[in-house]
This record gives structure tokens, sequence and C-alpha cells, in this order.
């Protein structure tokens, strides 16, 4: 109880000085460090720099703190996590820990070491053959080799935030060692990975940059839940998520993308780049560039979504970043809708802009007979041809309902509050603009 006591008491006495930084900064005064603002703001504590394999100090955003015998780890974005997190080191990979439960071995991940295991076992086949220092660790760890298996049934648990220990300016990587995403091969993937249960934790410090398909945490996945992505960078050639790639089975349920940048050719959205399953409760409020030309597709919450059941959705999603594109389908929650999806209760706050066509505060376009109820749109959006609130173009059989724009829509030619273009046989009810609209010339 002492120990908690001290703690505690130490990582209030951190978010006060976090919280002075903050005002100093607002007000332009903010003249300190993080280091120098946390040895001037904490009485009898030590501030300690992370040192990299090379013996100097890597990070200027986050810091050990130590008082006594209580160490804490302090993020320069108020993040303060008790104890010494393991900053990952690009090197170092350990056993994760598993458990028999129900008549399969579900895998518990507790370091970023230990999510390596998991990417090189799943990329490697979802298998150990030809991976001896992977069965080494197993051995080391007391597991039978046996243990170690993946299926649908499987779970893995996320049992710690996680910091990967990248970090880039510009989209270059300064510190810190690139990031190879699980799951590369979808046939390895469909039906064979189980969930990945992210226990509302957070990874951090990611950074992707291939020109390549496939890329987030994950590059090919099945159902991920209650996981978040914050402060890292995925760059591809398509396929494209702050969380996943690609969603190939299951569901993708309150994942959450905070400052991370997606930049990617096609199909890139905060939290997935494209999907055959229902994505609900999700949020970004990260940046996405879709810097592909002609049917390049992106989104806040997925680039695109198809599925072969009509009862996937996009549900309860928000998203609050900036969307950006050089060409056609581009939508503050999907840039294009396709078969089997229904978009229901979205809200999108950000800023979307395309250089092209088809572009929507919610929908960049659909592929028809789709349903679209109770959603808002109040960030400004802005295109070239067909540019709407809500959607850049309503298609052949659509239903749209309970609809409401309160942002600004400009574009050069069919721009609308609620649509920029409605093809025959759609019906639209109970919809509200109140955004100004603007048309322009080219």
């Amino acid at each position: 109880a002492k120990n908690k006591t001290g703690t505690v008491g130490l990582k209030e006495e951190i978010q006060i000085a976090l919280m002075e930084k903050q005002i100093d900064n607002i007000t332009g005064t903010d003249s300190k460090t993080l280091k120098e603002r946390l040895e001037s703001g904490i009485s009898g504590a030590k501030v300690e720099e992370i040192i990299g394999t090379d013996g100097t100090s890597k990070y200027s955003d986050v810091y050990y703190v130590k008082r006594g015998n209580d160490y804490v780890t302090v993020y320069e974005d108020g993040d303060i996590e008790e104890g010494k997190v393991e900053i990952w080191d690009g090197k170092k990979i350990l056993c994760p820990k598993f458990k028999e439960e129900k008549g399969v071995w579900n895998w518990y991940i507790y370091t970023p070491s230990q999510l390596k295991f998991l990417a090189d076992f799943v990329n490697n086949g979802n298998k150990l053959d030809g991976r001896d220092d992977l069965k080494e660790l197993v051995e080391d760890a007391d597991y039978d080799i046996s243990t170690v298996t993946m299926s649908i049934n499987t779970t893995i648990y996320l049992m710690n935030n996680i910091d990967l220990g990248a970090r880039q300016t510009d989209g270059q990587l300064t510190v810190g060692t690139s990031w190879m995403p699980i799951g590369t091969d979808y046939n390895n993937i469909k039906d064979k990975m189980g969930t990945f249960e992210g226990n509302n934790y957070t990874i951090r410090g990611v950074y992707v940059k291939t020109n390549t398909n496939f890329n987030g945490i994950f590059g090919i996945s099945n159902t991920i839940q209650r996981l978040t992505i914050k402060n890292s960078y995925i760059e591809g050639a398509a396929y494209s998520g702050g969380i996943v790639g690609h969603l190939a089975s299951g569901k993708i349920e309150k994942c959450h993308n905070k400052n991370t940048i997606i930049k990617t050719g096609s199909f890139g959205g905060g939290i997935a780049g494209f999907s055959f399953v229902t994505i609900s409760y999700c949020t970004n409020n990260g940046y996405i560039e879709i810097n592909g030309s002609e049917d390049a597709t992106g989104g806040g919450i997925v680039g695109s979504a198809w599925a072969n059941s009509e009862s996937a959705k996009i549900k309860e999603c928000i998203n609050n970043g900036i969307v950006k594109g050089k060409g056609s389908r581009i939508g503050g929650i999907i840039g294009q809708l396709q078969y089997g999806f229904s978009v229901i209760d979205c809200n999108n706050n950000g800023f979307i802009e395309s250089k092209s066509d088809y572009v929507g505060g919610i929908i960049g376009t659909t592929n028809g007979n789709r349903i679209v109820t109770n959603c808002s749109n109040n960030g400004a959006v802005t295109g070239m041809k067909s540019v709407g609130g809500i959607a850049g173009m309503i298609n052949f059989g659509d239903r749209f309902s309970d609809c409401k724009n309160n942002g600004i829509i400009t574009g050069t030619q069919d721009v609308g509050g609620i649509y920029g273009t409605r093809v025959m046989n759609t019906v639209i009810t109970n919809c509200i603009n109140k955004g100004k609209v603007n048309i322009v010339n080219e």
C-alpha cells in the first residue's frame, strides 16, 4: 500500500507539471524541454533518459522518473505509465505467455518483444517451422512446441500498453526501427488467425513505410477489438490503415486512431484500409492522405468496404481527422460503400478534401442499393464534381434517411448539402442541410 501511495503521489505531481507545460505552451512562454520540466517540477525525483543500444540517449518525448522505489514512464503527450515501460529496440524477441482455455491455447502479450514474436510467427505461416530462434525461445520459457498454435478460435490478449519505439519527422524515421505488419499473406489469415483482444490498451511508436500492400499494426487480420494506435506513421502502396490494412473476417470494434498518419495510394483509412466485415464504435483522430489518382479511395474510418452479407455495417463511428485525396471516392467515414454494407449513426467532424470527384462528408460514393441512416457531417468538404455533405454520389436503389449536414460544401459541379449527384430509384427522407454550399470555377 505504501508503494502504491508513493506511485500515485508521484503521478499526481507529474500530471501537474505536464499541465503547467501545456499552459505555458499555449501562452507561448514554454522554454523548457520535457526533461527540464520534470527535473524542476518533481521534488526529490530523478529523471532518467532512455538509452539506446549504442549507449546514447534516443528519445526527447519520453523519460523514466524515479523517486524512492517508485518508477513511472512519462510521455510528452501526457501519458503516464507505472513502472519502466519497455521501449522496443527493434531487435529483441521474447516468447509470449500461453494458457489453455476451453481446449484452445490462447496468447498473452505483455511487451513489444512478445508482440514481435507474434508478428514473426504469423508472417511465417502461423508455424515455427524454419524458425529455430523462435523454437528456442519457446523452450526457454518452458513451453512445449505444440503449445504454440494459431486458429480462428485463438484469442490473443494484449496485457499492457506497447511502445514499438519508432519516431518520425515528415515521414522520415528519426529514432527506432520499422515495423513489419502482422499478417502479410491472406491465405495464412482468413479462417486461420484468431481474435486480437486489445483490452483497451494502446500501441504507439509504429512506423511502416513500404511500397507494398497491407499496412498497419496488422497487414491482414480477422477480428480486432478494443485497440488504439497512437503517435505512429503508416505508409504503403495500398490497403493501409492505422489498425489494419485489410480486415478479412470477424469484426473490428472499439478501435481508435490517435495522432497517427496514414499515407497510401488507395484503400486507406484511419482504422482500416479495406473491410469485408462490420466496423463499429471506432474513432479516428489521425491524418489520412490518399496519394493515388483516378479511382483511389479513402475515408476517415475505412477506405472501402464490401461484404457478401447484407447485415454488415459501419456503425457508430466518428471521424475527427483530416482526409485528403488526389483521386475520386473520398469520404469522412468511407470512400466507397460497396455491396452488403449499411452506414448507421456515423459522424464526421473532420476536413475532407479531394482534387477529384465523388467526395462526401460521410461517403464518397456507393455502388447502389445501400442504406445510410442517422448520419451527420459537421466538417468542411471540398472537391471537384459530385460533392455532398453526406455523399458525393447516391447510386441506384440507395435509401438515405435522417441525415444532416452542417458543414460548408465546395465544388465545381453537382454540389449539394446532402448529395452531389443522385441517380434514379433512390429514396431520401428526413434529411436536412444547414451548411453553406459553394459552387466555384475550376
